[in-house]
C-alpha cells in the first residue's frame, strides 16, 4: 500500500506545464497547502537545462508536486533549497513508489533520470520559486512514460542525448498492465492518481529529512539505486 497523502489533487486535461501552473497558483495564493497538479497533456513541458519534455496526450503521466513553504511545518522562513539533494530525494521517492505499485526495480541516472533495464522511463525537474530572497515553494515536476507510442521514441530522438526510451507498458506483464489501460472505466485513472499520491507522500518524507539535516540517508539510498557505471557530481 502506497502512503496516504495530505495533498490537494488537481487534474486538468491540458496545460502548458504543470510546473508553470504550480508557480501561478502559488503566486496567486490559490493553494490550500501541498498539492499535486496533473495534466493529461502538456503543450510546453520542460526538462533540465531548458530542454523540452514532450508530453503528448494519452502517453505518459505528467504532474508536479508543490510544497508551498508557508504551509510546511518547521521550515525556516529564509531557507532557500537550491541544493541538488532535493532532486536526488525525488528520484528515490519515485523509484520506491513505482516499485511498490508495479514491482519494477527502478535505477537512477544522475542526476534526474529514472531508468529500467538501462532505458529511460522518466525524468524529474525540481525548481524553487523565489521571491524577495525567500523560497515561496518547492516544485517537483515528474514525467513518466506509461504507454508505448511513437511520440515517446521521437521525443528521445529530438532530445539528442542518446537515451533509449521505455514505458511501463513495455516493462509490466500484459495481464498486470491491463489495469492501467482501463482509463474510461476509472480503474486506470485511479492507479495513476495512486502513483501520483504515493510519490508525493514519499517526497514529503524525504524532503523533511533534508530540511532536518539528514542528507546522508538520502545519499546512501540514492547510491544504492544508482545506475552502474554512472557518476554522481554536484
Amino acid at each position: 500500500m502506497l502512503p496516504q497523502t495530505r495533498f490537494q489533487y488537481i487534474e486538468l486535461a491540458e496545460l502548458d506545464s504543470t510546473n508553470e501552473e504550480a508557480k501561478r497558483l502559488v503566486q496567486a495564493e490559490a493553494l490550500r497547502g501541498p498539492a499535486i497538479i496533473r495534466a493529461h497533456h502538456q503543450t510546453a513541458g520542460r526538462g533540465t537545462q531548458g530542454r523540452t519534455w514532450h508530453s503528448p496526450a494519452g502517453v505518459g503521466l505528467y504532474f508536479s508536486v508543490v510544497h508551498p513553504f508557508a504551509s510546511w511545518v518547521d521550515v525556516p522562513p529564509a531557507l532557500v533549497p537550491v541544493t541538488p539533494l532535493f532532486t536526488l530525494a525525488a528520484g528515490v521517492a519515485c523509484a520506491e513508489s513505482i516499485r511498490e505499485l508495479t514491482g519494477l526495480e527502478i535505477q537512477l541516472k544522475p542526476i534526474n533520470d529514472l531508468y529500467v533495464q538501462r532505458q529511460k522511463l522518466g525524468g524529474i525537474l525540481v525548481e524553487s520559486l523565489i521571491s524577495q530572497n525567500q523560497c515561496q515553494a518547492l516544485i517537483t515536476g515528474i514525467g513518466l512514460n506509461v504507454f508505448e507510442h511513437a511520440a515517446m521514441v521521437e521525443a528521445c530522438r529530438q532530445e539528442g542525448r542518446g537515451n533509449q526510451p521505455i514505458s511501463l507498458e513495455a516493462c509490466i506483464p500484459p495481464h498486470r498492465f491491463e489495469r492501467f489501460r482501463q482509463l474510461d472505466g476509472g480503474q486506470g485513472q485511479a492507479l495513476m492518481r495512486e502513483l501520483c499520491e504515493g510519490i508525493a507522500g514519499n517526497l514529503d518524507g524525504f524532503y523533511q529529512q533534508l530540511i532536518q539535516g539528514q542528507s546522508q540517508l538520502i545519499l546512501d539510498r540514492y547510491t544504492q539505486l544508482q545506475l552502474p557505471d554512472t557518476e554522481l557530481k554536484f
